[in-house]
């Protein structure tokens, strides 16, 4: 009996303590500048996961050690209403014109071979080789000039590798983090509001960052002096200047000890900047119980414009819609110029996103719409040994109720793992900075033939 009891007394304790525990986290997670900053994450997370739909991480690794060879072909369409005669003769050339890529690459052997095709309905307009192995490159341009022109050498880099991504990351990482580490607990308010979501009322969390000048300044200048002594970050950025084709900045090579002392000219700058009362009010409303992020809103107030106040406000907003289809939308206003812009982004499918951007200009009275469709569709077969890829864009352009018109882009490519690359055998070479003018005027009066017998002659008065 007295075991049991001693059982049951255990028990209890591990119970009020749990609950305890669980009080302490969810007090915590409740406070505003916890939830503010869980927002900050649940962005840069949302961000991250965009970008990396677009890889194929799979193809990546295979590009290591086997030939990759590209093929795509890119077609566009213009549509614009009441369009008559000659004009619509052009836009239905334009229409037919037509580009074809041709890339291929041995990493292991150091080779790259780039063939651009291009046509007007099934005329052919030009034929551009571009062959590099190991450090030297050429052009060479088919049926225009008989000899490769030998560019400039430039050290062998793969473009099917995961290039600076972790040092990016990392470098995105460390300042969102110090960001974070700098917020303070008095910089925080909390109240309830409610709020308008694709047409339905929402009682919400509001948790509102107070930024004034002074604390932009702290928070600045503790962003800077963390990453002045973290040597990861220093080296990040290093490798990624250098490495890239930046490779200085303002003329100088980036070194440890210039970027470090970039960065301490950062601080005196901000150490010695005189601060106003300004503030910018950032705002995020969150769900009653689970504090999931639905809308957050960046407002600033100018009370000197004028001897008015002028709001201008940006809202961007995460939700379902009716459909069940994940939408992200900015909303943009300002009183100075009395507008509003506001841009929707619906995902459809994986890949598969439908978009508009309207601006309405209430001084002028207009009103533009932007929309369309974003299609990436993907498919893998063989083994993973091919890629199918179909990029289509699209988008119709209205002003103030008029349709202007639709212009729409295709791009079809398919990527082949282990496939043999064209032999290429250099002939007779001249280095681009030896070719002379008549050289020069060859290759011109060449690609102005290829123009030109592509076009019917009527055609050509218009231009």
């Amino acid at each position: 009996m007295v075991e049991n009891k001693k059982k049951g007394n255990v028990v209890i304790v591990l119970v009020i303590f749990i609950i305890a525990i669980m009080s302490f986290i969810t007090y915590m997670l409740n406070k505003p500048k916890s939830i503010f900053a869980l927002s900050i994450n649940s962005v840069y997370q949302d961000l991250l996961s965009f970008t990396k739909e677009l890889e194929n991480s799979k193809l990546l690794e295979l590009a290591k050690d086997n030939t990759i060879l590209m093929t795509s072909d890119l077609s566009f369409k213009i549509e614009l209403p009441e369009v008559e005669g000659e004009i619509a003769e052009v836009l239905n050339l334009v229409n037919k014109i037509q580009f074809n890529m041709q890339y291929g690459e041995d990493n292991k052997n150091k080779r790259r071979i780039i063939e651009l095709n291009s046509t007007i309905d099934t005329d052919n307009l030009f034929n551009v080789l571009f062959y590099s192995l190991d450090e030297k490159q050429y052009i060479y341009l088919k049926d225009i000039y008989d000899k490769y022109i030998q560019l400039d050498d430039v050290s062998y880099e793969s473009i099917f590798q995961e290039k600076y991504i972790t040092e990016i990351e990392y470098v995105l990482n460390k300042i969102k983090d110090l960001t974070i580490e700098s917020l303070k607990d008095s910089d925080f308010t909390k109240t309830t509001a409610e709020i308008t979501v694709d047409g339905e009322k929402i009682n919400t969390n509001k948790v509102t960052f107070n930024l004034t000048e002074k604390r932009a300044k702290e928070i600045v200048i503790h962003v800077l002096t963390g990453i002045k002594s973290d040597e990861k970050w220093i080296d990040a950025i290093i490798t990624i200047v250098n490495d890239s084709f930046a490779k200085t900045i303002n003329g100088e090579e980036l070194t440890k000890e210039l970027l470090i002392n970039k960065i301490e000219e950062g601080i005196e700058y901000f150490n010695d900047f005189d601060t106003t009362d300004d503030i910018i009010y950032i705002s995020v409303y969150t769900k009653k119980w689970s504090n999931t992020p639905i809308q957050y809103e960046i407002l600033h107030r100018d009370t000197n414009y004028l001897d008015e106040e002028v709001e201008t406000s940006i809202k961007y907003l995460v939700y379902d819609n009716k459909e069940k289809n994940e939408v992200k939308e900015i909303i943009m206003k300002s009183d100075e110029n009395d507008t509003k812009i506001v841009f929707q982004l619906i995902k459809e499918d994986k890949g598969k996103y439908k978009y508009k951007y309207t601006v309405d200009d209430n001084k002028l009275e207009e009103s533009y719409i932007f929309s369309g469709e974003f299609i990436n569709t993907k498919e893998e077969t063989l083994y993973n040994k091919e890629f199918i890829n179909d990029l289509f864009i699209s988008m119709n352009i209205n002003d103030t109720g008029k349709d202007l018109g639709t212009f729409s882009l295709d791009i079809k490519y398919t990527t082949k793992v282990g496939e043999e690359l064209k032999t290429v055998n250099i002939g007779e070479t001249v280095k681009y900075d030896q070719l002379t003018d008549e050289d020069l005027l060859i290759i011109y009066f060449g690609i102005l033939d290829k123009l030109l017998s592509s076009v019917d002659y009527p055609l050509i008065n218009l231009f």
